[in-house]
């Protein structure tokens, strides 16, 4: 799991690295410049020296495609009924392009935006949704969301679209939004 990372640790900071390992979350800073966090099934290592991206938000246009990162964002209209509404890992999902309101955006999530997730009945900060769902802080931190032209979340790509944006019986418009990755190496 560490093959090629070197790692100057005294014996004491490695006693007190693999007692927090059964920790389910959280961040723990270690000399060095170096933090990890616990997750479910692994652990992420890195320096804090690294200065953290801050990414511009980007406009998306229907139909059109966003890059943002090594995302990119891809979004098309129709009005034709599709057979599956949205894939099981929400990387494809299907909105009703009348309840989005005016252009959308591909940004970072923010502290203070708000969320209703689908099947949800309550609006709330959208952060601690996805504290709640158990999403790392570190993957928190660096969470992608799609906001309308009022700034709403309509979809955290590959983790729920808002209830608000939901496709009902008399949606007329169906908005498609394709979440990918991008290999910047290749």
């Amino acid at each position: 799991m560490w093959r090629g990372l070197h790692i100057d640790f005294c014996a004491f900071h490695i006693r007190e690295f693999f007692s927090n390992l059964p920790r389910k979350s959280g961040e723990f800073l270690l000399p060095g410049g170096w933090r990890y966090f616990p997750g479910n099934s692994s652990v992420i290592l890195e320096r804090t020296a690294q200065p953290q991206r801050h990414i511009v938000p980007v406009p998306l246009h229907i139909p059109g495609t966003a890059s943002i990162g090594n995302a990119r964002i891809i979004a098309r209209i129709t009005n034709s009924r599709p057979a599956g509404l949205m894939s099981l890992d929400n990387l494809n999902v299907v909105l009703d392009a009348d309840a989005v309101s005016g252009h959308l955006t591909v940004r970072m999530i923010a502290r203070d935006d708000l969320f209703r997730p689908l099947g949800s009945g309550r609006l709330g900060n959208g952060l601690t949704w996805l504290k709640k769902r158990q999403i790392s802080r570190h993957a928190r931190e660096k969470m992608l969301v799609v906001v309308d032209a009022t700034n709403s979340l309509v979809w955290i790509p590959s983790v729920q679209i808002s209830h608000t944006c939901r496709v009902v019986q008399t949606t007329r418009s169906f908005l498609f939004l394709q979440y990918e990755t991008i290999d910047l190496i290749g």
